[in-house]
């Protein structure tokens, strides 16, 4: 029976005036039952992200600009452990999620494979629930799930891809395209909790047609700054 490795698990979590969201995401994580690395990877945020990320016992990294890809590379590459879990600040994990993640860490046959969430937002409104099951056939039937679902991941399979690459959007789906290319793309059969902030002051189907059209314009080639403009200014 192999040995049970308990102090392998990175949490590498990007972050921007998260001090409303991050300690209950620190909190879920609290529920792991042995040492945990948690790198927070910080650019310049005016509230107390920072601080709350040392009171919980997390290392707090500084980047200069608001760029995700670069924020998750820069953690990535502070991080120590063998296994490495990306989060966005503003979600939550469910109470038995050690119990998931821990066996397939101390699995060697896990070793080409990633991991996702099931994405669940945390608001009642029908549209959400729509938009959710979207997500689980886009993720399970096209194996593309997103950040914001979360991604495990075994160090040697992620340096062996190039990492997160330093763009601005599209990171997440650029990384998951070429690991589908040599690894399996796998669910957690967990959910993880997302805030609706990014959805509630706008309508759902038409920020959902605006984001594939960006990501059809990432895909034919267009620089990710030019779809990073557009996408925020019509957030």
């Amino acid at each position: 029976m192999a040995r049970l490795n308990k102090n392998n698990l990175s949490i590498v979590i990007p972050s921007l005036n998260e001090a409303s969201n991050l300690p209950l995401l620190l909190s879920d994580l609290q529920l792991w039952p042995y040492d945990l690395e948690i790198s927070v990877c910080d650019c310049n945020s005016k509230d107390l992200t920072v601080l709350i990320a040392k009171l919980f016992g997390a290392k707090p990294f500084k980047n200069l600009e608001a760029n995700r890809g670069e924020q998750l590379h820069h953690g990535a590459d502070h991080s120590t452990r063998e296994w490495i879990l990306f989060l966005h600040a503003d979600s939550r994990l469910p109470t038995n999620w050690p119990e998931t993640v821990l066996p397939i860490t101390n699995n060697p046959h896990s070793a080409n494979s990633v991991w996702y969430f099931d994405l669940k937002i945390e608001d009642r409104r029908l549209d959400f629930r729509i938009l959710e099951l979207a997500v689980f056939i886009r993720s399970r039937l096209q194996r593309l799930p997103y950040g914001d679902q979360g991604l495990l991941i075994k160090r040697s399979l992620y340096k062996k891809m190039g990492g997160f690459k330093p763009l601005p959007i599209m990171e997440d789906l650029d990384l998951i395209l070429r690991l589908d290319k040599i690894a399996q793309i796998k669910p957690l059969n967990l959910d993880i909790v997302s805030s609706p902030r990014r959805w509630s002051s706008i309508n759902v189907f038409s920020r959902a047609i605006k984001n594939l059209k960006l990501r059809n314009r990432w895909l034919k080639g267009e620089r990710s700054i030019n779809l990073s403009k557009d996408y925020y200014q019509e957030s």
